[in-house]
């Protein structure tokens, strides 16, 4: 399996969409597109590395045997132990997160004060020390 079909095979079963996807680690959806179609094969190690955090698998699994990595003797994935906190894991999180993400500094703090009063009640959700206490 390539490393493109491993990538849209785990995109799809998280229900991410190549936009959703590419929002996630910084890029066009015309390059996840490019990823998983096989146009672009020589991915910087940076770019695998946040595919496998988006994607929660190893970047080892990830890679082809043939782009210089070890190869992992199960066609599975390997799950880290967790998601990367800092990565939204909802569709609706990472829509969000990509939007306020491309805002200059200052709508970036308006937008978060508008979610504090609309939300009130999860106000302390949206400062930057909370610790999830589930």
């Amino acid at each position: 399996m390539t490393i493109g079909e491993k990538i849209k095979r785990l995109r799809k079963e998280y229900g991410m969409t190549q936009e959703e996807l590419g929002n996630t680690i910084g890029v066009q959806k015309a390059a996840i597109n490019k990823y998983e179609t096989g146009v672009v094969v020589n991915l910087k190690k940076n770019v695998i590395q946040k595919l496998a955090n988006a994607l929660r698998v190893n970047p080892v699994w990830l890679m082809d045997e043939d782009a210089g990595w070890p190869p992992v003797p199960s066609t599975q994935p390997i799950l880290t132990n967790a998601p990367d906190e800092t990565i939204p894991q909802t569709s609706e999180a990472r829509i969000i997160s990509g939007g306020i993400d491309k805002m200059p500094k200052e709508r970036r703090e308006q937008a978060l004060k508008i979610l504090q009063v609309a939300f009130a009640e999860y106000a302390d959700y949206f400062k930057e020390d909370h610790d999830d206490e589930t």
